[in-house]
């Protein structure tokens, strides 16, 4: 009866290894197939697989809130810009909203005092540096209030305006309660931005190349060279530019550059330290 019963459990064992494919003993130093790890994925021929530099650069478009056209000119690139939409404007509310459904980063662009208001009119809803602290506040809120998608501010004109350490204070007061961040456009080299946003706790960063100061192509490929250089050099760079016909042509037509260069364009909030 126990000779039955050992034949019997013998028979079993053997049945099983034969349906799960056992082959005898592994070869010394062979691991188990379940050990072995997976094949190297296989690359054809010729095939270059994409390499990861961690270049990032990011692209604002200023003055955003006229021409829907020109929104949807630049929603066609194969990479996402930062739209900088000024307030008040026909088509700044349908634009910043269309934007952010569209999974694009908007901010406001804030209109601000500059040098020489005979020449330059920074446009409604501009800040002054004669405004009392509580005008300022009530024009800011009531530019936020048109843009309620905004996730920062950058400056528009302002060269005179972010030379002012009250009328900027004001700013980054209201920024900080919202949980905004400020790009300095850069239009004065004597702005405190940089400065006063540390002391109130607002993330920031600054342009580092503005794209179509001329509204000419070949000039504007020159500056868009120069954001890619930047980049190389530095690891990241913010580029501005506006809406021209020219600057979309350009930015159209350089889209292969970025992928040569091996740089991604991100959302400027990504580079704000």
């Amino acid at each position: 009866m126990v000779a039955l019963l050992v034949i019997s459990f013998l028979v079993g064992v053997a049945f099983v290894l034969i349906l799960k494919g056992w082959n005898g003993p592994a070869p010394s130093g062979v691991l188990p197939p379940a050990l072995v790890a997976p094949p190297a994925e296989q690359v054809e021929p010729g095939e270059v697989l994409p390499v990861s530099t961690g270049l990032r650069g990011a692209i604002i478009i200023d003055d955003m809130g006229a021409r829907m056209s020109r929104f949807r000119s630049l929603a066609e690139l194969d990479y996402k810009v930062t739209f900088a939409v000024l307030p008040h404007l026909r088509s700044s509310s349908r634009i910043a909203r269309e934007a952010t459904d569209q999974g694009f980063e908007v901010i406001m662009h804030l209109p601000m005092e500059p040098g020489n208001t005979a020449v330059y009119r920074p446009g409604k809803g501009a800040l002054y540096t004669a405004m009392t602290r509580g005008e300022i506040r009530e024009r800011l809120v009531a530019n936020m209030r048109n843009l309620p998608e905004i996730k920062g501010v950058n400056n528009h004109m302002g060269s005179k305006f972010t030379e002012d350490p009250e009328g900027m204070a004001v700013v980054f007061e209201i920024l900080a309660e919202r949980g905004l961040f400020f790009v300095d456009s850069k239009t004065s080299p004597r702005s405190v931005a940089g400065k006063l946003a540390a002391r109130y706790g607002i993330k920031t960063a600054s342009r580092d190349v503005f794209l179509d100061n001329e509204q000419d192509k070949d000039y504007i490929e020159g500056q868009f060279r120069e954001f890619i250089r930047i980049v190389k050099r530095r690891g990241t760079a913010i580029a501005i530019g506006h809406p021209y016909p020219e600057t979309i042509e350009v930015l159209t037509e350089t889209q292969a550059q970025l992928r040569e260069a091996g740089i991604t364009i991100v959302n400027v909030s990504e580079l704000l330290k």
